[in-house]
């Protein structure tokens, strides 16, 4: 009977621990410019029109991130935040309004028109690219740009923040099979000795 409370218990202590080792970590909160990420799934940028600028003229996310850029409108004009998908690449201050509407016709991450409407709050939801580098957004409403209305998003890999600590849930999961199976083997043995023990002519 030893033996066999022995198992009863380890199969007890299996299922009270292995759950806790699969529960996943508390997601790392990771801060890039105005940039909040949320595990690796979504990263959240807060931008305000304000005197004809973008503020901050400049924020960082991870490759591959869904990112959400929420822009405060403060200027009583209306705006654009359009966003180039080519990285690296630095749009000249010469073009004009219809060169950059040209430019950004097939070539944006998105173009979200932002009212004139003061506290207005609009969103821009895309998808990071996969390859690191810099990408310009900028205002195509005519002189804003050439006034200096733009700015940059960094795609970085190494903003991605590291995984959750704690084992994997299929290992876990894994592990807690493999050895229930290794316990009812013993046990079903244990049985039959008993069994035959308790028939052995005396």
């Amino acid at each position: 009977m030893k033996s066999k409370s022995g198992l009863v218990a380890f199969v007890a202590v299996l299922l009270v621990v292995a759950p806790v080792l699969a529960k996943p970590g508390s997601p790392k909160q990771e801060s890039y410019s105005a940039v909040g990420t949320d595990a690796l799934l979504d990263s959240f940028v807060n931008v305000t029109t304000q005197n004809t600028r973008f503020t901050p003229a400049t924020f960082t996310v991870p490759v591959n991130a869904t990112v959400h850029v929420r822009i405060t409108q403060k200027d009583p004009m209306s705006h654009t935040f359009t966003l180039s998908a080519q990285a690296d690449y630095v749009i000249p201050s010469t073009l004009s309004s219809a060169e950059l509407d040209a430019y950004f016709q097939n070539n944006n991450l998105t173009d979200v028109a932002i009212p004139s409407t003061v506290d207005s709050v609009v969103w821009a939801n895309f998808t990071a690219p996969a390859q690191p580098g810099q990408y310009e957004f900028a205002c195509r409403i005519g002189g804003h740009f050439q006034s200096g209305m733009f700015g940059f998003m960094i795609v970085s890999q190494e903003a991605v923040p590291p995984p959750p600590p704690g084992l994997p849930f299929g290992v876990v999961t894994g592990i807690m099979v493999a050895t229930l199976v290794v316990v009812l083997v013993f046990a079903a043995i244990y049985q039959v000795r008993a069994v035959r023990a308790v028939k052995r002519p005396r």
